[in-house]
């Protein structure tokens, strides 16, 4: 079959699946966060989560945002490793910084299955959505082996 005789259709939850196509934003980057941020929503929704869960997944993910002063798209390994730094000196908890890791590894995972079953991103140009913010390797991951572990300080 033929590559342009295949009609592509949003998954629901998607990106996609929100914007609206033939639409020209005024901020194509901010519309594109949103619809990310909007479809993860519906995605875990749909897995039952508890909304407050939700709502403090997505907050974390604006601060992210707003940390790195850059989009998901955009972010590597060392933006997550700064961001987690910062939270370090606040004094959280260990299992506190697990939490906050594990919701952009969430975010980020959506965005990688959402990518790669179809989804195109107005800013990305090639339909394909990278967000490179593994926190796979990271201190806090390896540092203790309790998650509820206090900081000790080595």
């Amino acid at each position: 079959m033929q590559p342009e005789r295949l009609a592509r259709v949003a998954m629901l939850g998607s990106a996609a699946s929100v914007l609206t196509s033939g639409v020209s934003f005024l901020a194509p980057e901010e519309a594109v966060l949103e619809a990310m941020l909007a479809g993860w929503v519906a995605q875990q929704r749909s897995r039952l989560l508890a909304a407050t869960t939700i709502e403090q997944r997505v907050l974390l993910v604006r601060r992210l945002v707003a940390f790195s002063n850059d989009y998901p798209w955009r972010w590597t390994p060392s933006d997550v490793e700064e961001w987690t730094t910062a939270l370090v000196g606040r004094g959280l908890a260990h299992s506190t910084l697990r939490n906050y890791q594990m919701a952009v590894q969430l975010f980020c995972d959506y965005l990688t299955i959402s990518a790669t079953a179809g989804t195109r991103s107005a800013s990305s140009g090639s339909g394909l959505i990278r967000c490179r913010s593994s926190t796979s390797g990271t201190p806090a991951r390896t540092a203790r082996r309790l998650k509820g572990a206090p900081a000790t300080g080595r």
